[in-house]
């Protein structure tokens, strides 16, 4: 990386395209929409991104315009004038970026502010009759409209003419000029409301992205003079070298220079069984150690880990999906156009300033779009959760509707995290399967390693558990175990371990190959040099698959696509034995994202679901990322727009038939809101319609839209997945 002291550091530079990490940017949202701004006047810049969540910005730039080197001299001058820029800055740019940690807080407070004024009002008026004074109502609707004006401004600035900010807040100017100040407050009540729906499914998104570097370790223990010095792991070093003993977490990407063990790896790369790690090889911090002790030396710390990496890959994805695509602006400009459309026509026909007034109060009410939609999807997402679904907004509960692929993880996912013996296979007469199993289970019962853990399971299952031993196994990682029961040498292990051991193995290999080619793992039973069996070993998997393919497959999914980091021939098996359409296997999480959006790019819309933190950049790239939530690790349910709390894929058809559901509603939601805007408006061009009635009016259908949007809340499927 190059680097600007104090200013900025180049991350990568390509033809057309340039990223740059910027310190003073980082953590402030109105340094980030500044810098933007700026830097989008720029000579030969085409677009530009700057997040205050990771602190960089990218420019897309024209490279017959202007050089790399000038863009350097802008950005510097750009950061040195931040403060100026700042100054000058009249909000944020775009509504790309998050909001702050605390924004929830101030829209909260001016609902709840505005709820108790009308309420108050309302109560006056009705019981008490000393409604409140004019003035009164005037200086809280100037007060109210502050935050609409400023946003109208910031519309019109960027020359966003016709939108709903700029025809909101003038309707809310001519309300307040005509002394219409209560209907202005209603105008400015139901848009704060709107707002601060949006502004917390945003928030809860941004907490949720916090949490996932939990996933690291916080302590270690670094060789200082051949002495292990517990240490914090924020204070480690490149090339110090770092040891990690059973069950702890590696806390840095490195190669190990010392020692062995089996690492899971399963977050990273998804395969399920721990790998073994010798001098030489590499980790990746946030994998555990289950067996044996390495020594590490640290090649990336800090926030220059992969898992690290990998975090911010999320973070940038899910700050750039597009907003434009949520179903409330869709349905929101439709209506804003028409409004626009429907005030011009009558200042063209009537020239009256009254009816044109009222005209615009009927079409500009946010009530029709924020309702219409809002209603509906906060009942549909409030039934998902009674259901243990959890639904992160209206947008993607309606995408999930739409889409047309399915990419299913394998370990975790579509199978159980944990193995079972499948078959067992000996060809000597004289021993029984349940001998070799019993063999095999005796000699493994003090290993922690997962599949002895099955081969212990299966043993007990067949109420034969293994015998009491005080015999210690020798362990040879990765290969298998050897052990002395009485006067027996037995050895479990797979067919490199028979080799080693000088053992003649090969009446066996036929089998194990096809059992291997199923997607099995295989090891081989001996007793005194001569091997006696093998036993299969599998991961089940969950429920009916086929019958849930199947279903989706009526519902209008066209393909299913399998994506692991486990070894081609088990990937090959699983994705044939469910009629799967693709698979991709060996990928590490960017080749998972890369299929993800290969897929995207061929024109689908793609539904990925998965459970591990090496799902994660594939979930967030994908139309819908669904995550498994039992078990499932925080930054995949974070990364997620679908987090299933249990391990039942048949929620996906039940989510999928809803969000059908919902989109029905919304749609019927909005042509009701729709025909009584148009009715009004037609019966304030003919001056039937006062602006009190024109609230009245809204006020009737907001019930009729909410009673509507009700039936989502125990809405179920005729026929249950």
């Amino acid at each position: 990386m190059e680097a600007a002291p104090g200013k900025f550091q180049v991350c990568h530079t390509l033809p057309s395209r340039l990223r740059v990490k910027v310190p003073d940017i980082r953590r402030t949202e109105k340094g980030a929409s500044a810098l933007e701004r700026w830097l989008a006047r720029q000579a030969g810049v085409k677009e530009v991104t700057a997040s205050p969540v990771t602190g960089s910005v990218t420019l897309h730039y024209d490279p017959e315009a202007t050089s790399v080197q000038t863009l350097f001299d802008r950005l510097e001058e750009g950061i040195t004038r931040l403060p100026r820029l700042l100054e000058q800055a009249t909000g944020p740019l775009t509504n790309r970026e998050p909001r702050g940690e605390f924004s929830l807080k101030p829209g909260l407070a001016r609902v709840i502010g505005l709820t108790s004024l009308l309420g108050w009002h309302l109560i006056s008026s009705f019981f008490l009759g000393t409604p409140l004074s004019s003035a009164v109502l005037t200086g809280a609707a100037i007060i109210g409209a502050l935050p609409l004006w400023r946003r109208a401004v910031t519309d019109v600035l960027n020359l966003r003419l016709i939108g709903l900010n700029p025809l909101l807040g003038t309707a809310a100017v001519l309300a307040i000029a005509t002394g219409e100040a209560l209907t202005a407050l209603e105008v400015i009540w139901i848009l704060e409301i709107g707002e601060l729906l949006e502004s917390y499914l945003v928030d809860r998104s941004r907490r949720a992205i916090k949490e996932i570097l939990q996933v690291a370790a916080k302590d270690t223990y670094v060789l200082v003079e051949g002495v292990e010095v517990e240490t914090p792991v924020s204070q480690v070093q490149r090339g110090d070298i770092v040891a990690v003993h059973a069950m702890e977490k590696i806390p840095v990407d490195g190669v190990v220079v010392g020692g062995e063990a089996l690492v899971d790896q399963a977050h990273i790369t998804g395969r399920a069984e721990p790998e073994l790690k010798e001098d030489g090889e590499a980790v990746f911090a946030g994998t555990i150690v289950q067996q044996g002790k390495i020594r590490i030396r640290a090649e990336k710390v800090g926030e220059a880990t992969y898992l690290s990496q990998i975090v911010r890959l999320v973070d940038i994805s899910l700050l750039n999906r597009p907003q434009a695509e949520k179903q409330v602006e869709v349905l929101a400009m439709r209506l804003t156009r028409l409004g626009v459309l429907a005030i011009v026509g009558t200042w063209l026909v009537t020239w009256d300033l009254a009816r044109v007034f009222a005209v615009m109060l009927v079409m500009a009410c946010p009530c029709a779009t924020v309702l219409a939609a809002s209603t509906a999807v906060t009942a549909a997402l409030a039934n998902a959760a009674d259901r243990l679904i959890l639904i992160k907004g209206g947008l993607y509960l309606e995408q999930f509707g739409k889409t047309d692929v399915f990419c299913f993880d394998k370990t975790g996912t579509l199978t159980t995290d944990v193995p079972t013996v499948a078959s067992i296979v000996t060809d000597h007469a004289a021993v029984t399967p349940e001998q070799v199993l019993d063999l095999a289970a005796a000699a493994e019962v003090r290993n922690p390693h997962p599949l002895a853990r099955a081969l212990v399971k299966a043993a007990r299952k067949l109420k034969t558990p293994p015998p009491a031993t005080d015999a210690v196994p020798e362990i040879f990682l990765g290969r298998g175990v050897r052990t002395r029961l009485g006067r027996a040498v037995v050895m479990v292990g797979n067919g490199q371990f028979m080799a080693e051991q000088g053992l003649d193995f090969q009446a066996f290999r036929p089998k194990a190959r096809e059992l291997e080619g199923s997607g099995q793992t295989v090891v081989y039973v001996a007793r005194n040099r001569k091997v006696l069996g093998l036993i299969s070993i599998a991961y089940e998997i969950r429920g009916d698959l086929r019958s849930l393919v199947e279903t989706l497959r009526q519902d209008g999914v066209k393909q299913f696509h399998l994506i692991s980091g486990d070894s081609a021939k088990v990937v090959a098996a699983l994705a044939k034995s469910l009629q799967f359409d693709g698979y991709g296997s060996e990928l590490m999480p960017e080749a998972k994202a890369r299929y993800v959006e290969d897929l995207i790019a061929g024109g689908h819309t793609v539904a990925v679901i998965g459970d591990g933190v090496n799902d994660a950049l594939a979930l967030s790239k994908a139309s819908v990322g669904v995550a498994m939530g039992a078990g499932g690790s925080e930054p995949a349910i974070a990364a997620a727009d679908i987090a299933l709390a249990d391990d039942d894929l048949k929620r996906l058809i039940f989510v999928r038939r809803l969000s059908q559901q919902a989109v029905g509603v919304i749609h019927q939601n909005y042509w009701l809101a729709l025909g009584t805007d148009l009715a009004g408006s037609l019966l304030a061009l003919a001056g039937f319609l006062t602006p009190v009635l024109g609230g009245l009016l809204h006020v009737s259908h907001a019930l009729a839209i909410t009673a509507n949007s009700g039936r989502l809340l125990t809405w179920q499927p005729s026929q249950e997945a």
